[in-house]
């Protein structure tokens, strides 16, 4: 499993990150303080507090998720919580 931070601060970022990890196939969850969603569903990301980071767990292969990195690398950020 790899895990790596993201930030969505506009609804069109949302969109775009949903649309690109609802291409995988493999379970990609986003993680804020204790609730956890399928980051592949928008009304699911929209019940997290998106002012912070969110914490994405990718489930898959490492070429599949390497090649995912890349796609999103653009709201990626190396945000960690206390």
């Amino acid at each position: 499993m790899r895990e790596f931070y993201v930030q969505l601060s506009t609804i069109e970022q949302v969109k775009d990150f949903v649309c690109t990890a609802s291409l995988q196939s493999c379970d990609i969850h986003a993680v804020s303080d204790t609730y956890t969603c399928d980051a592949k569903s928008i009304l699911g990301l929209f019940t997290l507090d998106l002012s912070q980071p969110i914490l994405i767990q990718y489930r898959g292969d490492d070429a599949d998720a390497d090649a995912f990195c890349e796609k999103i690398q653009k709201y990626t950020c190396n945000a960690s919580k206390a």
